[in-house]
């Protein structure tokens, strides 16, 4: 396709992101990652691995992709690339998970310069177990925007949707990511009385994970081999979205006692107590 990218970002997320774009041969790609194994791994596939930020702000491209953790890396990137006089019309889209606000403050600093910041948050969606995840893509921009890079947005996921305006995929994505932990604090919940009620813990996992109570979240809760990577992304979700939550006047007291159930049980596991049996998912 006829557009020149750049992505920032080669971790988990960013990976699987940009192994999705391999696929579909844009006219240039441009990868960076601080991690230079990271980047490394792409050094046979046709892409342009850059040294530097500034490296890729230079390529003159239509669009690039944020995938890093959080609010500060994405600020960072964003001061990065603007140092580097980006052309006037390039798109940065963040896919991070960051506070919606962020992304309004970002997008004017960037507009200023006649760069447009927009958001494009990333869910690897609900599943069966074995089954291969929906990536679904929530995009918060102005319409031409949008529109501009649905061939970009569509190479990255399977599901694309125009939420609405800038901070709104952020929103949503915020809103995923709480149900999810909610669930997960329920889950947990639910097998402690399991235990008592002398229900065996893998009899559980197995029945829990495939019968009609499932959710993406029991399967993240009871998959152990990445707790204490989730407790970490999931915590700083969870503040992000009970922030949001509760700046529209919802009430947030039984959310983040379950939230925070879920965190904990998180923790355990990390830790090794209590432990877990991986779901089959």
């Amino acid at each position: 396709m006829t557009m020149r990218i750049g992505f920032i970002g080669l971790g988990r997320l960013g990976a699987q992101l940009v192994d999705r774009l391999l696929e579909i041969e844009f006219e240039a790609l441009t990868l960076y990652d601080i991690d230079e194994k990271a980047t490394a791994r792409y050094r046979d596939t046709g892409a342009t691995l850059a040294r530097s930020v500034g490296e890729v702000a230079s390529g003159a491209l239509d669009l690039i992709g944020i995938c890093v953790q959080d609010d500060a890396q994405v600020e960072e990137v964003v001061a990065a690339l603007l140092a580097e006089s980006l052309p006037a019309g390039t798109i940065i889209a963040v896919h991070a998970t960051v506070h919606p606000a962020t992304c309004r403050r970002l997008a004017a600093d960037t507009a200023a310069v006649g760069v447009n910041l927009v958001d494009a948050a990333i869910s690897n969606g609900g599943r069966t177990p074995g089954a291969t995840p929906t990536r679904v893509v929530l995009f918060g921009g102005d319409g031409a925007t949008f529109r501009r890079c649905r061939p970009y947005l569509e190479g990255l996921g399977d599901v694309v949707e125009h939420v609405g305006e800038l901070g709104s995929g952020q929103v949503l994505k915020l809103l995923n990511n709480l149900l999810m932990i909610l669930n997960m604090g329920t889950t947990d919940t639910v097998m402690r009385c399991g235990k008592q009620l002398g229900i065996a813990e893998d009899v559980m996992t197995r029945s829990l994970s495939t019968g009609s109570g499932s959710s993406q979240g029991i399967r993240t809760l009871l998959g152990s081999e990445r707790a204490a990577h989730n407790d970490i992304v999931l915590g700083k979700d969870l503040r992000l979205a009970l922030d949001v939550v509760a700046a529209g006047g919802c009430e947030t007291g039984p959310m983040q006692l379950a939230g925070e159930a879920a965190l904990l049980a998180l923790a355990e596991r990390a830790a090794g107590a209590g432990a877990p049996i991986a779901a089959n998912s």
